[in-house]
């Protein structure tokens, strides 16, 4: 018997020493055969901290987790992380693991996952990462397989989860921040009952620029009939909670082929009026319990019908709001009186038969009634729209009706008398086709809050509408502290808004002063921003359907770093292009005009511009301070005093922060240097120290008139003559953005004055008595290589009159011409290795305008 319990014994020490001992023992291995596992059979790179296996924490079952999980994209959305997790687990049962017959699940779970997709408008999905399959096993093989080996789970859970998804070719957006979800079941059955709970603190749905749900709260409790066979799913028992709207639905989905029937109906459970306001995000967000209301609202809907690629099913959604009030306690105006009849009906699941029926909506803010209606069909081939909407806007009673908390302050009244009736597709070409009239003007409005930085007042605007014109008057504003009038005419207003027809416009705008920055740079709108951070200017599109033709005059314009005064001159917006014809403006303390356009599209990567201008006594040094592309290719401008004019041509891509793409740039034109003192420019003070010709070092140019071409990331210098003291001078060659120099410094001087100063460096370079020369001028020439800051000279002579120039000059000249090409072919790949690198940089960035949104829209990290 002892030798029984000590050999039990003995067993168990043994067991409970591998279950400890095992994950330690195995853990690494265990740990590269999962990463080699997933990366084979993905085209993502999977890491994770750890994976920890215990046979002793959950005994019998062999509980498995892999601790901070990341999923990041290869080629071509390198670096994307898709998919990342705090920790994803699972409880299996250990005997089941060892029989071999049902592998028995107990639970899987998965904790903080951040899912992040989207799909780009050429079609590209970073969610596209699994690796093409190998084919498939023959259907007798498989049932021969699921005979053999079932596998059996109880349970799942999703905790803390963050979902975001953007599709550009369709122009949908879906956040969900904070899901948590767990659903059990018996899956080893046919026929399953599935039991779910659901929890989303926000959930926003966005299509088309349209919010259809924003940030609201959602809680589902469903449980689902399961065939597997057939692949159907019906509704049981389902409570779906969004804010405070209680909705019931039951019904079906059956999947028995590629295509989808559903017969699915809803309905709210409550008729509180209550209910249907709480989805209006500044209304549920502040003090929702607080508010006193009445009324009843009735909300249902229905879908049925067959879904596939060519077939949507057929549906029918009813709104009805009666005598609904509402009214904050603490604010002293209330909403009364609320009567909404809306219907959307579509019988046949073709889309462009589906008919929108807004046939009543009235309210009544304090005492001023609101009213108005809507009738839309065929809103895909041509929007038939008959459309009212009249009433009176008191904002400052919005205020009061709204604990508006990011408001600090709103006034102002809009009135409404405006009614609509026509074809919208057609409205474009026929006006007739299109009954409007009446007048919305608005007054004395001021917006003071956080979602704007700037303060807006509208101090009055009045737009008077006729089939075939709409007349703007009487507009003036402020934004911030700039101000802006406007007055002139539009036309297809109501095709533009309804069915993407294009706006046409006759515009005068004058203003004393616009800052033009806000309008140019990105908001940076995540929780962590750091408010003093620099912001930068982002490329912005030109629609396609605006047709606009503006004369402005601007007293005093701000555009980046830029102060301009006086500007005039008449601006066309069409197809995708911005053009500025007989600008002109003062800045610089000098003048500029000329034409030239912004090209850019919602579907190009990159916009361009074309300017050809005329700039009249510019400050050198100030220009280089202010223009970029004078720092990259006119370094030299930094340590020149004095003014010029030129006339120049330019054209160039830029980035998505309005840089230029270099290798594109292209500019040529010929400077006017009335007076220019060079100062300290380090390849011209080694020039003068090594030829000792003090002149030469810092000179001064006077009516110097250079022409100059900018190409593949080069500035070139055509030969520029120049007289310094006794000194004439030939300066000509290129320099790169990346600052290296490739120049040559011709110098003719006089004979007469190396033999009185006998010019010992001269003298060396001529390579004989300086009595023996027989012409009036020596010629001294440069090679300038190196860069900027660190310029290698190699310097030669000549006897002109007598033509000698020594063997070992020429050398020298060779060498420094040698060293100077082997310069600039190494500076060329660098230029060019840095702009491929731009240009990628380019390219991801298009892609993080999808992903920034998400990111700070539904805060994922």
């Amino acid at each position: 018997m002892k030798k029984i319990i000590l050999i039990i014994g003995i067993l168990f020490a043994l067991l409970l020493t591998a279950m400890v001992a095992l994950p330690f023992i195995f853990g690494d291995e265990i740990k590269q055969v999962v990463k080699n596992a997933t990366n084979e059979n993905l085209n993502a790179k999977v890491e994770f901290e750890d994976v920890n296996i215990s046979l002793f924490k959950r005994f019998p079952n062999l509980a498995i987790s892999v601790n901070d999980l990341t999923v990041i994209n290869n080629e071509p959305f390198d670096g994307d992380t898709v998919v990342s997790a705090k920790n994803i687990g699972v409880s299996v049962d250990l005997f089941s693991l060892i029989s071999g017959d049902e592998l028995k699940i107990n639970s899987v779970f998965l904790e903080s996952p951040k899912i992040f997709m989207y799909t780009l408008e050429d079609g590209r999905a970073n969610y596209n990462i699994t690796k093409e399959e190998v084919s498939a096993p023959t259907d007798s093989a498989v049932v021969k397989t699921e005979n053999k080996f079932k596998i059996n789970l109880q349970s799942y859970s999703i905790t803390n989860g963050k979902i975001a998804f953007i599709d550009q070719t369709s122009n949908l957006l879906v956040g969900i921040n904070n899901i948590n979800h767990e659903g059990k079941g018996d899956f080893t059955q046919d026929d399953l009952i599935l039991d779910t709970k659901t929890t989303i603190d926000e959930f926003t749905v966005e299509k088309g620029g349209v919010k259809f749900l924003n940030k609201v709260y959602a809680n589902l409790e469903m449980q689902l009939a399961i065939n597997v066979p057939n692949m159907k799913f019906v509704f049981k028992e389902n409570k779906l909670m969004i804010n405070n709207l209680l909705l019931e639905f039951d019904g079906s989905i059956e999947m028995p082929s590629d295509d989808i029937d559903i017969d699915f109906k809803f309905s709210s459970q409550r008729s509180d009026f209550k209910d249907i306001i709480s989805l209006i995000p500044a209304i549920y967000k502040n003090d929702f319990s607080e508010l006193k209301s009445s009324g009843t609202m009735d909300l249902k809907g229905a879908v049925l019908g067959k879904m596939s690629e060519e077939n949507l099913p057929s549906f029918n959604i009813l709104l009805n709001v009666n005598n609904g009030n509402f009214q904050y306690p603490d604010l002293p105006t209330p909403i009364n009186n609320v009567n909404l009849k809306l219907e959307i009906d579509n019988k046949d699941g073709k889309p462009d038969n589906t008919i929108v029926n807004l046939s009543k909506i009235h309210l009544e803010l304090g005492e001023e009634p609101i009213d108005g209606k809507l009738y839309l069909t065929k809103p895909n081939s041509g929007p038939l729209v008959e459309t009212q909407i009249q009433g009176k806007i008191d904002l400052s009673k919005i205020k009061d009706a709204l604990n508006l908390k990011d408001i600090s302050k709103l006034e102002g009244i809009i009135e409404s008398d405006f009614e609509l009736k026509g074809n919208m597709s057609t409205a474009s070409k026929n006006y007739e086709n299109v009954d409007a009239k009446g007048k919305i003007s608005v007054s004395n409005i001021i917006y003071e809050g956080s979602s704007f930085s700037q303060n807006i007042e509208v101090s009055s605007g009045e737009l008077d509408f006729t089939p075939k014109n709409i007349e703007l008057q009487k507009f003036s504003s402020k934004i911030g502290d700039s101000d802006i009038k406007a007055n002139g005419s539009l036309k297809n207003l109501i095709p533009f808004i309804f069915s993407d027809g294009t706006l046409v416009g006759d515009l005068v705008l004058t203003s004393n002063y616009f800052d033009f920055n806000p309008y140019l740079t990105k908001e940076e709108t995540s929780e962590n921003a750091d408010k003093n951070s620099e912001k930068e200017l982002s490329a912005f599109d030109i629609p396609e359907n605006i047709n606009f033709n503006l004369k402005s005059s601007f007293k005093k314009l701000l555009y980046d770093n830029l102060e301009l005064t006086n500007v005039s001159g008449k601006i066309t917006v069409k197809d995708n292009k911005v053009n500025l014809s007989n600008l002109n403006m003062n800045l610089l303390n000098g003048s500029l005009s000329g034409s030239g356009y912004y090209e850019k599209s919602a579907l190009s990567e990159n916009p361009n511009i074309q300017f050809n201008l005329n700039v009249n006594d510019f400050g050198i040094k100030e220009t280089f301070d202010k223009f970029v592309t004078v720092k990259q290719f006119v370094p030299m401008a930094k340590y020149i005093n004095g003014s010029f004019s030129t006339s120049l041509k330019l054209n160039t891509k830029l980035d998505n922060t309005l840089t230029p793409i270099w290798d594109s740039f292209f500019s040529n034109g010929i400077l006017n240097l009335k007076t220019a003192e060079i100062k300290n420019f380090k390849p011209f003070t080694t020039v003068g120290s090594m030829l000792k010709m003090d002149a030469l070092s810092n000179p001064k140019l006077q009516n110097v008139k250079p022409k100059y071409e900018i190409k593949n990331g080069r500035f070139y210098l055509s030969p520029m003559e120049y007289k310094i003291g006794e000194y004439n001078v030939v300066l000509s060659g290129s320099n790169g953005i990346d600052q290296t120099l490739d120049y040559v410094m011709e110098i003719d001087v006089p004979a007469s004055e190396l033999k009185n100063k006998t010019n010992s460096a001269v003298s060396s370079l001529v390579g004989k008595d300086l009595n023996l020369i027989s012409s009036n001028t020596i010629t001294v020439n440069a090679a300038i290589g190196g860069t900027i800051d660190n310029p290698k000279v190699k310097t030669s002579a000549a006897d002109v009159a007598g033509g000698v120039v020594e063997q070992v000059t020429n050398k020298i000249v060779d060498e420094a011409k040698s060293q100077a090409d082997s310069l600039k072919l190494e500076a060329e790949k660098k230029v060019k290795a840095e702009l491929k690198k731009k240009e990628e940089e380019a390219k991801k960035k298009l892609e993080e305008e999808a992903k920034k949104k998400l990111k700070n829209l539904f805060k994922l990290k």
